[in-house]
């Protein structure tokens, strides 16, 4: 894994190598440049694939008209470059990156439909005075820019861009608000004015000081008919898993004792030995998947290594994490996944993870929420049980029963017009008008709506919202950060597109049976993992966070968002936040989400504005 940053427009070398000591996280082995007229690409290396010499960047093409600096895998590299070399192309390292040279001077911007991978990479072409930037189909690596019509800046992070001093630090509106609604910012907005994120499955071409934006890939409706799901689903993920094997250095994998990290778990055993594992538990019993992860490690025999946290923990964090994030970002999960990521760096260079598994497989709440709703519209005398789940408050359990119900019924009793983001968001407009003190003419939800005429129905609907918003924007960013901060690269094996575009095509039906989630999966790995793991209740990976802001992080919480520590960023009603505080403590409501999305803001905007 690596970083990547470039400037198109002018010449300044200093700028160049500035933006890419921000990135020395990324990659720590080793440094390069190409600098010409106007065109200047940085590279930090992270060595994964050829260790040797050969393997570092920027990767040029024979006559050295094509520089590449890149941050991935391509998994099929080997394959790709088989058919270049038949072609008459000539390679001097073992790299994936010189594919990517080669492949554009063979193919064009086509080139991206061959690669089966996670990347982010810009290309200079000297003939044709071309920058060509992309990402993969999926978003697992990020890749940020910013354009005035004079320059044009990229990098992974966006504290790179931010190495120019010439570039303004000015909050997006817009953006807060979205923010507010979602707990981080969708694509293509970031949190600062002018910056931008290049979405998922898309490419940006700059010439002649002109930038366009064009998408490359999409999932389509079309159901399978006449195979075996659960054979072909299975061979998918094998095969997905065993190109992510591939590595020049040591590897491992993330297991939380879900049913997704833990069937990577089983397929790794059944093509490698002494496979190492990495799990983070919690000193709350309610919280705490720990037992679970323990039992896949013993029944696959793998090498396995945990550590179990508290608050104390998590405090320190805050300082470390937050400036690294470079936006705001309300995902509490991005503690345990920072901690998981340092923990398995202490033995590999690699891990492998089950992220995308819900996404693809229906393993979200909301998902059932959405089916159970149907139901619950023509149940009688709704109002009474609504009043009476009110009455009840909200207890410190991670889920259960009272939990799930007031939660079901804040989703429910939103406007029909917020159908699909019922349960995505724990607010809806009138709270984010109530918290912001400046009037915002857009709907903060609207960068969704696009997605509703996507021709899927039920629940692929939902599912392909989230694919294309919360995954490459919350999911992904927080699994690049945490991972990158301790030079770690993660592999998501469940989001190969093969497997995302054969989920597509899998019925709803196969995916949420009645109030059984993940079906299809369940079935498929109900003779190959322990019972417990098929038969568990979803937890996700977040830490207690509702609970330690009414006992050991109270005056910590309280202290960041007091009116005094608020007065200078001057963006929020004080009154509002303070009737979310007392709601919280006072256990009348759940507010966490709300609370450290707040607290988010406001430490990055201490560090960054």
């Amino acid at each position: 894994m690596c970083g990547i940053c470039g400037v198109y427009g002018f010449d300044d070398r200093k700028l160049i190598r500035a933006m890419n000591k921000t990135l020395v996280h990324r990659g720590p082995d080793q440094e390069g440049y190409f600098i010409d007229k106007n065109i200047m690409l940085g590279h930090r290396r992270l060595s994964i694939i050829d260790l040797s010499s050969k393997g570092k960047q920027p990767t040029h093409n024979e006559n050295k008209t094509v520089w590449c600096v890149y941050n991935g895998e391509i998994y099929n590299f080997a394959e790709i470059r088989d058919e270049l070399e038949k072609k008459g192309h000539r390679f001097y390292s073992n790299t994936d990156t010189e594919v990517i040279v080669h492949a554009y001077e063979e193919y064009g911007f086509e080139c991206l439909k061959y690669f089966n991978g996670m990347f982010a990479f810009a290309l200079w072409d000297s003939k044709k005075k071309l920058l060509f930037l992309a990402r993969d189909r999926i978003g697992v690596k990020p890749l940020h820019y910013y354009y005035d019509k004079k320059k044009f800046v990229f990098a992974s992070e966006i504290k790179a861009i931010l190495a120019d001093k010439d570039i303004p630090r000015k909050v997006n509106h817009e953006a807060l608000s979205q923010f507010i609604g979602f707990e981080y910012v969708p694509a293509p907005l970031t949190m600062f004015e002018g910056i931008y994120k290049l979405p998922a499955a898309h490419y940006l071409v700059v010439k002649n000081k002109k930038v366009e934006v064009h998408k490359y890939w999409d999932v389509v409706p079309q159901e399978l008919n006449g195979i075996d799901l659960i054979k072909t689903t299975r061979n998918l993920i094998h095969d997905s898993v065993k190109m992510r094997l591939v590595s020049d250095v040591p590897l491992g994998a993330f297991l939380s004792g879900g049913i997704d990290s833990s069937t990577i778990v089983s397929v790794m055993s059944s093509l490698s030995d002494n496979v190492k594992t990495f799990s983070i538990g919690f000193n709350e019993s309610t919280y705490d998947e720990s037992k679970y992860a323990r039992l896949v490690a013993d029944k696959f025999k793998t090498d396995h290594t945990e550590k179990i946290i508290d608050p104390k923990d998590i405090i320190p964090l805050f300082d470390k994490i937050i400036p690294q994030m470079d936006e705001p970002f309300g995902d509490l999960s991005i503690f345990p996944t920072y901690l998981v990521s340092e923990l398995a760096r202490t033995k590999v260079t690699v891990s492998l993870s089950g992220d995308g598994g819900d996404e693809l497989f229906g393993g979200y709440d909301w998902y059932l929420a959405e089916s159970l709703s149907k139901i619950y519209s023509k149940v009688p005398l709704k109002s009474l049980i609504n009043s009476g789940i009110n009455r009840i408050g909200y207890t410190s359990k991670s889920k259960g029963f009272v939990n799930k119900a007031k939660r079901f019924l804040e989703g429910y009793n939103k406007d029909e017009k917020y159908s699909q983001l019922r349960w995505l968001s724990n607010v809806d407009v009138s709270d984010i008008k109530n918290l912001l003190s400046f009037k915002f003419e857009k709907d903060p939800f609207s960068p969704m709506f696009k997605y509703s005429n996507s021709g899927f129905d039920g629940l692929n609907k939902n599912m392909y919202l989230d694919l294309k918003t919360y995954l490459p924007d919350d999911i992904f960013t927080k699994v690049d950060r945490a991972s990158m901060m301790v030079s770690l690269e993660a592999r998501e094996p469940l989001v190969d597109y093969r497997l995302v575009e054969h989920a597509f095509r899998i019925p709803s039906s196969y995916k949420i049976r009645g109030i059984n989630r993940k079906y299809l999966m369940k079935m498929m790995m109900k003779d190959i993992l322990p019972k417990e793991i098929i038969h568990k209740e979803k937890q996700g990976f977040t830490i207690p966070m509702k609970n330690w802001m009414r006992s050991e992080l109270k005056d910590f919480v309280v202290n960041k968002l007091s009116k005094d520590n608020l007065k200078e960023i001057g963006l929020f009603n004080q009154s509002y936040i303070d009737k979310v505080l007392e709601e919280h403590m006072s256990k009348r409501k759940d507010n966490q989400r709300h609370i450290w999305s707040l607290m988010s803001f406001v430490m990055w905007y201490e560090n960054y504005i």
